[in-house]
């Protein structure tokens, strides 16, 4: 994790790169990343989704290494592998919840949006959760509004690393 929180890189493995939003987000609020790194030594890639646990109160050494399966299996939290064609290095990924639960991405802020899993409830808070994951290497918040225009211009929410570094 970069000193601005906006910036979440794994070191030398395939995993231990779970990151959480540092504060929960709101019903169809989108959460927009792009990836900056890839490492082409490895399978997989970008897992995103949400959680009902408080990143704050989460021991860090108690993390599974991954958020699918394990972190999902532990309940209270709704995540899944981005499709590889949407994760390449430069792509800009938003994803967001919605008021029903459901959870869509969208690629390089295009009009269209893929359903990535539904089924999330959305009466207690959510927090974002990514797992920089095989493939991607590293990854940057930006805010959504300004993703191509100026990607120094970050606002709110923070990337949290919680697992090893």
């Amino acid at each position: 994790m970069d000193p601005s929180h906006r910036i979440a890189r794994r070191a030398a493995t395939f995993h231990d790169g779970i990151v959480f939003s540092n504060r929960p987000v709101q019903p169809n609020e989108k959460v927009t990343l792009k990836v900056l790194e890839e490492d082409c030594k490895w399978q997989g890639g970008l897992r995103l989704g949400f959680t009902q646990e408080d990143p704050s109160r989460l021991e860090p050494s108690e993390l599974p290494l991954f958020v699918c399966p394990n972190l999902v299996l532990q309940g209270k939290t709704w995540a899944c592998l981005l499709p590889e064609a949407y994760g390449g290095e430069g792509t800009v990924v938003s994803f967001w919840v919605d008021g029903c639960g459901s959870v869509f991405c969208s690629i390089n802020q295009g009009p269209e949006c893929s359903l990535l899993l539904d089924g999330v409830p959305v009466t207690t808070s959510l927090w974002a959760v990514v797992d920089v994951y095989g493939r991607t290497k590293a990854v940057q918040l930006l805010d959504p509004s300004s993703a191509f225009a100026n990607t120094e211009g970050l606002s709110p929410p923070q990337l949290n690393h919680h697992g090893p570094s």
